[in-house]
């Protein structure tokens, strides 16, 4: 698939740059196993954004190998790589976070409309199912709203450190 040669490109732009590139690209390999995961359950409901999303990481890991090669060209400190490189790591993995999000949220959706056409089938009267529908989508933005706090909270963290990027991966999407 597209998403692994996007990972081993990703790879290959971290590696060289030491401890620390070792620390990014196992990092790194962490976003691009869950990140896999997700877009392999999105193209399943839909492959439009799952091959944008591929695409895009592509891409990334191109520019990465190219702008590694150039500075060593041009003899810039390997440092402003590392920099550029850790923000890329950080954009990405909030990409696919928003990603996985995106879709878990779409099946909930899919899970309360099977619940209404359940109800209709079941012959309740319509405004009990509507107050069950509307009790779950209650639920629902509840709980959306604590897991976007968690990743605020989890970006935070990150800001505040380095080391910090395996906070925001463990935030369930």
């Amino acid at each position: 698939m597209a998403l692994v040669d996007a990972q081993g490109m990703l790879g290959a732009r971290l590696g060289g740059l030491g401890a620390a590139g070792l620390r990014l690209e196992q990092l790194a390999h962490g976003v691009a196993r869950r990140g896999r995961r997700a877009l392999e359950r999105a193209a399943v409901r839909g492959g439009g954004v799952a091959l944008q999303q591929v695409a895009a990481l592509e891409a990334l890991g191109a520019e990465g190998a190219a702008e590694q090669a150039a500075a060593r060209r041009r003899g810039r400190a390997v440092g402003a790589v590392r920099a550029r490189v850790r923000h890329q790591v950080v954009a990405l993995a909030e990409a696919l976070a928003a990603h996985a999000a995106l879709v878990a949220l779409l099946a909930r959706v899919h899970a309360l409309v099977a619940l209404e056409v359940r109800a209709r089938h079941e012959r309740q009267p319509a405004h009990v199912a509507r107050v069950r529908l509307h009790a779950r989508v209650r639920q629902l933005v509840h709980l959306e709203r604590r897991r976007v706090d968690e990743r605020l909270a989890a970006q935070v963290a990150l800001q505040r450190g380095p080391g910090l990027l395996a906070a925001l991966l463990c935030v369930s999407p």
